[in-house]
């Protein structure tokens, strides 16, 4: 299991600023669910501009199973803009990755296999 949500909840746990009694609840439900916060350090999932000030927050969080949180490579909070005031979360899997590398497309040539074909067909 893997989700990533805009939780809208403020907790040092995922690199929030402060906490407050609903996030505590969030954080008990992640522990007593055996779930894996992925976040990793404290940049900003949020940035809202208003005015003059700029409003920077942990507001986005990914949660994962045990066995998945081992797959997981490289969480991250990309710096491209978006069409939104949240930032893109960027996350590779390990298991898809190790297939890819395992496993590459390959280009198949299936017409030597049917039998129509011939090479006058070529011409």
């Amino acid at each position: 299991l893997i989700v990533s949500c805009n939780a809208n909840a403020h907790h040092t746990a995922w690199g929030s600023s402060n906490i407050n009694n609903r996030d505590e609840c969030l954080l008990n439900f992640i522990v007593e669910s055996k779930l894996v916060i992925m976040n990793q350090g404290r940049k900003p999932t949020f940035v809202q501009r208003r005015g003059t000030g700029v409003r920077e927050e942990v507001l986005d969080i990914t949660l994962a199973s045990n066995y998945i949180a081992t797959k997981v490579l490289n969480w991250s909070v990309l710096d491209e803009a978006s069409a939104s005031d949240h930032k893109y979360i960027s996350l590779q899997n390990a298991m898809i990755e190790s297939y890819h590398k395992a496993c590459p497309v390959m280009e198949k040539n299936s017409r030597k296999k049917a039998c129509w074909w011939n090479q006058g067909l070529e011409t």
